[in-house]
């Protein structure tokens, strides 16, 4: 093999996923066989906090002395709001929908859109019967292909998604976004891509949570109502 044809690098991104996906994701533990190769190896993540980057070190089986390089990954432009609600009288699906309905009325331009991002592929379906002008995207939906095409080029106005829609999603216009339970903080880069503000609610009760983010223009969505 010439040395034009041998990979020079490897580049892999969401790395914190060999700590956090090895569960369900069989093949992660097999990354640990890229450090028998004299090849260069750049892993990147958005999402490792410093206490674990010496397990991520080993499961990847590197030297202890690999060097991190971090940088500042705060976005300014993105305001939160906690949305506090009664679990004994309100699911956190209808709270999500009331969110969408004042979103849809008070906020949301006509060529913007949102994501709301649920913890199980049966919230994503049963949600999606209580929002109108959405659809839906899971990993083992059929029409899950039409759906986001759908979404994309903005014949729907709101995705409702797992949180596998997060990774690779590069919207313009997407003005909101619903965490819905416990969802994950990556999310909040998937709203705000066309430039400006965005802002970012979470409602949350004893042992529910619907967290939403949408461009921050101003603070009229603090009125958005506690459940």
């Amino acid at each position: 093999m010439t040395n034009r044809s041998r990979i020079s690098r490897l580049v892999l991104d969401e790395s914190h996923q060999f700590l956090t996906a090895v569960k369900y994701r069989e093949h992660f533990p097999k990354i640990i066989e890229l450090a028998k190769r004299a090849i260069q190896r750049v892993f990147l993540t958005g999402s490792l906090p410093r206490k674990f980057e010496r397990p991520l070190l080993s499961v990847l089986g590197l030297s202890p002395s690999t060097k991190f390089i971090r940088a500042m990954t705060d976005q300014p432009h993105i305001g939160h709001h906690v949305i506090a609600f009664e679990s004994k009288k309100y699911t956190s699906a209808a709270v999500a929908a009331n969110v969408v309905s004042f979103l849809n009325k008070r906020w949301l331009k006509p060529e913007e859109r949102g994501i709301i991002y649920c913890s199980s592929k049966a919230k994503v379906e049963s949600l999606a019967l209580l929002v109108p002008d959405s659809t839906s995207s899971h990993s083992t939906m059929i029409e899950r292909g039409e759906n986001e095409r759908a979404w994309l080029d903005g014949t729907k106005k709101w995705m409702i998604a797992t949180s596998g829609f997060i990774h690779g999603i590069d919207a313009k216009r997407v003005a909101a976004v619903i965490i819905l339970d416990d969802g994950h903080r990556e999310a909040e880069g998937t709203c705000g891509r066309r430039g400006g503000g965005k802002h970012e609610d979470q409602g949350d009760s004893t042992d529910e949570g619907c967290e939403t983010q949408e461009k921050s223009r101003n603070s009229q969505v603090q009125n958005a109502g506690s459940w």
